[in-house]
C-alpha cells in the first residue's frame, strides 16, 4: 500500500502477518508504474517475485497479443536449454531469468509485462463461492488494458488473481 506521499506503508494485522499483505500497488523495482524505454534487440530480464503474497502470471503482451520470450534460468540457476513461453507463474520469493525479443515490435510500439488473470483457488473448499471482487477483477483482466487499469486505480488490495498491468516497454528506435 502507499500512502499520500507517496511513500510504501505497510499495516498488516494479524492474519496478514501469518497469511502474506495484498496491497493496493505493485511496485517494480521500487517504482509505481514504471515504464522502460527500449530498442528493437533482445533483452534479458531476472525477475523476482519480492512480493510475501501474491502470485504472479507473467506475460509480456503487445496489444492483445501474447508474445514468446525465452526461459533460461530459474531459482535453481541457468536451464540446460532455453524454453520458448508465453506465461510464467511466479511465487513469493522465486525469481526467473528470461530473454525477451523486440526486434519485430515497430519504433514507436508498446509491450506491457503483465500479471494475467487466474484462479488463485482459495475458494477451493467445498460449498464456498468465491468472491465477487476476485471474480470480477479476473473478468476485467480479459477486456484489455483499459480494465485492467480500472482494477489497478481501484481502493484497496488488489484481488489475488486479478490482470495487473506491471511495466511498459515503450520500444523508442530500431537498431540498424
Amino acid at each position: 500500500s502507499i500512502d499520500a506521499d507517496g511513500r510504501p506503508l505497510y499495516t498488516a494485522g494479524a492474519v496478514e502477518r501469518l497469511h502474506g499483505h495484498l496491497g493496493g500497488e505493485v511496485l517494480v523495482n521500487f517504482t509505481r508504474r514504471p515504464y522502460f524505454n527500449a530498442a528493437t534487440r533482445i533483452y534479458r530480464f531476472r525477475i523476482l517475485n519480492g512480493s510475501n503474497a501474491r502470485i504472479y502470471r507473467l506475460g509480456f503482451a503487445q496489444g492483445d497479443k501474447l508474445l514468446t520470450y525465452r526461459i533460461i534460468g530459474t531459482d535453481g540457476g541457468l536451464l540446460d536449454a532455453p524454453r520458448d513461453v508465453t506465461e510464467v507463474f511466479l511465487s513469493p520469493s522465486e525469481r526467473v531469468d528470461v530473454l525477451l525479443d523486440l526486434r519485430a515490435v515497430p519504433a514507436g510500439g508498446t509491450v506491457l509485462l503483465k500479471s494475467l488473470p487466474f484462479d488463485p483457488m482459495h475458494h477451493e473448499a467445498a460449498g464456498e463461492a468465491p468472491a465477487a471482487d476476485a471474480a470480477s477483477a479476473a473478468q476485467a483482466g480479459h477486456h484489455g488494458h483499459h480494465a485492467t487499469e480500472a482494477v489497478a486505480q481501484a481502493p484497496g488490495p488488489l484481488p489475488d488473481g486479478a490482470a495487473i498491468d506491471l511495466m511498459q516497454i515503450r520500444v523508442m528506435h530500431r537498431v540498424k
